[in-house]
């Protein structure tokens, strides 16, 4: 029996754009999505968030670090565009997850508005940077990481991170769009 985690292995591991939408056919056809784990972290205001709190809603989640030249462009070419685009949609939040591992640094980043801004919900990992489980769990291995969650907290894009950060063809909006249509 295929399990979701080989659906997600396989995911992960494939490179291939056909091979890749054979397989997100195959978990799309089969009901097998991509089980999200929750863990609780720390907002800019240092209360703790849990990203099942945002059940009901399209959630998209950005993975970064300061320093990130790639997240910095992510950021500025393709995501601050597209929350601007969403910004009256009710049913979707956006999160910015750094992985720093100082908490002043993290702090400076969100005020200087080069990595994420005030709209989006931003968290933390409390210090652990890449070793948080949540990290370990998603299996990101570059930045920006990024993932869209349904509305049940279930991962969305069975394409992977690159797919999202591709600015031809708006296919982080495309995706978006797709997730909110989905009841």
């Amino acid at each position: 029996m295929i399990t979701t985690k080989i659906i997600a292995l396989a995911l992960f591991m494939v490179t291939s754009v056909p091979q890749r939408a054979s397989i997100a056919d195959f978990q799309r056809r089969h009901g097998l999505q991509i089980e999200f784990i929750d863990y609780e972290l720390i907002n800019s205001h240092g209360d703790s968030v849990k990203i099942s709190d945002f059940n009901g809603k399209v959630v998209f989640l950005d993975f970064w670090f300061t320093g990130c030249a790639g997240c910095k462009l992510f950021y500025a070419n393709v995501l601050k565009r597209v929350k601007e685009d969403f910004e009256d949609e009710k049913d979707m939040v956006f999160l910015s997850i750094s992985i720093d591992k100082d908490e002043d640094k993290w702090l400076e980043s969100v005020a200087s508005g080069v990595y994420t801004d005030g709209t989006a919900v931003n968290l933390y990992t409390g210090g652990k940077g890449a070793k948080h489980p949540l990290i370990a769990s998603l299996q990101i291995k570059s930045y920006p990481g990024l993932f869209i969650l349904d509305r049940e907290g279930k991962v969305f894009n069975d394409n992977s991170s690159l797919e999202l950060r591709r600015t031809r063809n708006n296919k982080l909006e495309h995706y978006l769009k797709l997730a909110l249509a989905k009841r």
